[in-house]
């Protein structure tokens, strides 16, 4: 507290909560040591109801063997639950959401059963039930003008919360703004918070815990003709009120955040700390106070893909990876050529580690775990139009490993899933080449331990239970 009064800001240290991981938990169990035991191979697949898609692994039984849960959107819109080990499916739900989100897993009904959160494109939230997938409860969020909107992933700090939060983007091409609500398990708003600048909001939420029950939650804001900005906004558990501690205006013209910001501490400070990438070729990293710690460019503007926060030098701070493309949906030319640029920053400095150049679009988040086992996690990107997903060294940036499967814009999921101390990939694929339908594999690295400290995407850090968060305990 007293390093904190001096740099302008009192910043509360995050709270000891301690998170429910699961009776298994392979990160902590498994030998850390292990060699290559053969190249990655596929254990299942599955074929989608249509293309796109996103996906998380979650112990919905609270028994030690996960599942995976695969979202299909397009036109016809699924949630596919199946045994992460097998690929045996559990259910099946058509959801009618367009959901491009990944699945939140909570237990909502008290069976001590997880239950799975998802939001989509008009504006709800829907809540399936984790035994069966038939819906429990759909949270309306529609602007009374309006039957269409944008309702992003679901997140808390924590399971065991008992308040959820979710954005909504209100509706493109009006004039309405973006606004973030807090709401209970049951699905009954509790509180609200506006963009009084009438900027949507594209980007899902990060939550981090504070004492007290204190949430502080960030996301970001702009649109087709707003230049938006990164937030920070405070939940008050006794008054039940959302209010807005810190707004960094965003160096966009228009477009603004559109990716989810993550927390962490960069600075290497024991305290954590914000990073965001825009829409027009920055990345940003903040204190909680809103105070700029430091800002980098790209050399490409366009970031849907939220930045990881992983140590690739060694020295205890979080460093930043965050991917950038070429495509402008507003610009039909910049369809050609596509390129996709990939920064990894020093995360006390800003200053460059490596860069990795290629052709194709990266949409989907960087994930990270060490493949080659030299005690660097290294980082998995996915350029769509290549169909494949590329392992790049984390000490170097340069590909380690290629694999023949790839999508537009769903993030691989990384963990042990079966519990054999061998390092899975889920990965999407957005079109197979006998159906045109998105696919879904599970891959296993033979030999290679699962040695994950924490990577997270769309503001949620413990969607695996697999891995253990410094989120849990900042001291």
């Amino acid at each position: 507290a007293d390093a904190a009064a001096t740099d302008g800001g009192a910043i509360p240290d995050a709270a000891s909560e301690t998170r429910d991981a699961g009776p298994t938990d392979a990160a902590r169990a498994c030998p850390l040591d292990g060699a290559p035991a053969g190249p990655p191979a596929a254990a299942w697949t599955i074929p989608g109801r249509n293309d796109e898609g996103s996906s998380a692994i979650c112990d919905l039984d609270h028994n030690g063997h996960p599942v995976a849960l695969l979202t299909f959107a397009g036109a016809a819109q699924y949630i596919v639950a199946v045994d992460a080990t097998t690929g045996v499916e559990r259910w099946s739900t058509a959801i009618g959401l367009a959901s491009y989100d990944y699945p939140y897993c909570v237990d909502v009904n008290g069976d001590g059963v997880d239950d799975v959160l998802t939001g989509g494109r008009i504006n709800d939230v829907l809540a399936l039930d984790g035994k069966t997938g038939l819906p429990l409860w759909s949270l309306a969020l529609n602007y009374p003008q309006i039957a269409w909107g944008w309702t992003d992933s679901v997140a808390s700090a924590s399971p065991s919360d008992d308040v959820l939060f979710v954005t909504s983007g209100g509706a493109a091409m009006t004039e309405l703004p973006g606004w973030l609500i807090a709401f209970d398990k049951k699905g009954q708003v509790l509180s609200s918070w506006w963009e009084l600048r009438m900027d949507p909001i594209y980007s899902a939420p990060a939550v981090l815990a504070l004492p007290g029950g204190v949430r502080l939650i960030a996301f970001g804001s702009g649109g087709e003709e707003e230049a938006g900005a990164l937030h920070l906004v405070s939940w008050d558990p006794a008054g039940k009120q959302l209010t807005e501690t810190a707004r960094i205006p965003g160096a966009c013209d228009v477009a603004g955040v559109i990716a989810s910001p993550m927390f962490g501490d960069v600075d290497g400070d024991g305290r954590p700390d914000v990073v965001s990438a825009d829409y027009c070729g920055t990345v940003l990293a903040a204190r909680l106070d809103g105070k700029v710690l430091w800002t980098a460019k790209s050399s490409l503007l366009y970031a849907t893909a939220n930045p990881l926060l992983v140590d690739l030098n060694g020295d205890g701070a979080l460093d930043v990876v965050a991917a950038f493309e070429s495509l402008d949906f507003s610009v039909v030319g910049s369809f050609k050529n596509p390129r996709s640029e990939v920064l990894a920053l020093d995360g006390k400095t800003g200053k460059s580690l490596w860069t990795w150049d290629t052709a194709g679009l990266i949409f989907a988040s960087p994930v990270s775990a060490d493949v080659d086992l030299d005690g660097v996690e290294d980082v998995f990107v996915v350029p769509d139009t290549l169909r494949t997903t590329v392992v790049l060294s984390g000490a170097t940036g340069m590909p380690l490993l290629t694999l023949p499967f790839g999508n537009t814009s769903a993030t691989p999921v990384l963990g042990d899933f079966d519990g054999d101390c061998v390092l899975d990939a889920l990965l999407f694929d957005s079109v197979t080449p006998m159906n045109n339908q998105g696919s879904a594999q599970r891959v296993a690295f033979p030999g290679i331990p699962p040695r994950i400290g924490w990577s997270g995407f769309r503001g949620m850090p413990a969607h695996s239970g697999y891995r253990p968060s410094p989120l849990v305990n900042w001291n």
